[in-house]
């Protein structure tokens, strides 16, 4: 549940208000006395934590209701996310390797080798 300046959070049962902001400070608008601003501030974080943990749980079934190429795509943009921007000099170190290595190809400088060949090797290793 994220809150940015100026929005309200209303407690289920409507008696506690927290109004947030841009400064980041806390207001309490409450008629009770007596309640401190650590306490709402506690309140608040209590909140917060089965808000976030209610709304994970409800993104977790929308996902599951995704079709597999849905679902792929999803994950794809999540992987990218994380990953952050590709770095122009690993892309450039990685095309210029890919290039050198299609030269020696049509050179001729070396031997490929079927990929079946090479997993075969790698499972035989593997097992060892």
């Amino acid at each position: 549940m994220a809150i940015s300046g100026g929005e309200n959070v209303i407690s289920p049962p409507g008696r506690l208000r927290l109004s947030l902001e841009a400064g980041g400070r806390c207001h309490q608008k409450i008629g009770r006395a007596g309640i401190t601003t650590g306490t709402l501030l506690q309140v608040f974080a209590a909140v917060t934590v089965y808000c976030m943990a209610r709304a994970i749980s409800i993104i977790e079934q929308e996902i599951r209701a995704l079709s597999s190429s849905e679902k792929e795509e999803l994950l794809r943009v999540l992987l990218e996310e994380l990953d952050g921007p590709s770095d122009p000099g690993v892309d450039a170190a990685w095309l210029e390797e890919s290039q050198r290595r299609s030269r020696e190809i049509d050179a001729g400088t070396v031997q490929c080798v079927p990929a079946d060949e090479v997993f075969a090797k790698v499972d035989a290793l593997l097992k060892r």
